[in-house]
């Protein structure tokens, strides 16, 4: 589903990607997923990110607070941190500076 989504050109996809994104990421901070249903699914969240901006923003912003969270299950801990990567990418390295990254860290 995410990798479909991310091969489609941004004209083609009438908005699949704000459809499938929260689900991607329901599935990513699940604290049942497995490492390696948390792998695949950082590997295509990239493309959408990219093409998608100001969700991107505001995912980053959530996943730096799951991450961070003290009291938050490990796995879904796991799954925040893993998707920090791929979000800031789609934003482009200028989101470390917006979002203060490295002094939340």
């Amino acid at each position: 589903l995410g990798a479909l989504s991310g091969r489609l050109g941004a004209d083609k996809q009438h908005g699949r990607e704000i459809d499938i994104l929260p689900r991607l990421l329901q599935r990513l901070l699940d604290p049942e997923s497995t490492a390696s249903v948390q792998d695949q699914i950082v590997k295509v969240i990239y493309p959408i990110m990219k093409q998608n901006k100001e969700q991107a923003n505001e995912t980053l912003k959530e996943l730096l607070d799951i991450a961070l969270a003290a009291k938050t299950p490990a796995m879904r801990r796991r799954g925040a941190a893993m998707g920090i990567g791929p979000t800031v990418r789609g934003l482009s390295i200028q989101a470390f500076a917006q979002h203060k990254i490295m002094d939340r860290i």
